[in-house]
């Protein structure tokens, strides 16, 4: 999907999701990851509360737990202003695991 419309926010979220959560160690890439979510939530407008969930995780995996912090906060945010109950409480529960300096463990 990547290479037929690189402009797909929820396709880069899916690779961003594969690379970070593969078993598989040639499939699992951090950075990857990382880059795979920015470029989802920019192309969202940071406005999107799962894309943004999904960038703090990845903050979060490398160590970076204050931007994790920062940007769980603003996902949580946008959940509750959209109200996408559905993300408050599993965004709320790794926001207490970012700021106890853990990342999320799938």
């Amino acid at each position: 999907a990547i290479k037929i419309e690189p402009e797909n926010g929820q396709a880069n979220e899916k690779l961003s999701l594969l690379r970070w959560m593969a078993k598989d160690p040639k499939m699992r890439d951090g950075d990857d990851a990382m880059t795979r979510a920015m470029r989802a939530c920019e192309l969202t407008f940071y406005r999107d509360p799962l894309m943004l969930d999904l960038l703090a995780r990845a903050h979060a995996e490398k160590g970076n737990f204050p931007e994790a912090v920062r940007i769980a906060k603003l996902a949580h945010w946008f959940a509750r202003t959209k109200d996408r109950e559905e993300l408050i409480d599993g965004i709320q529960e790794r926001l207490e695991l970012y700021q106890q300096g853990k990342p999320y463990n799938r």
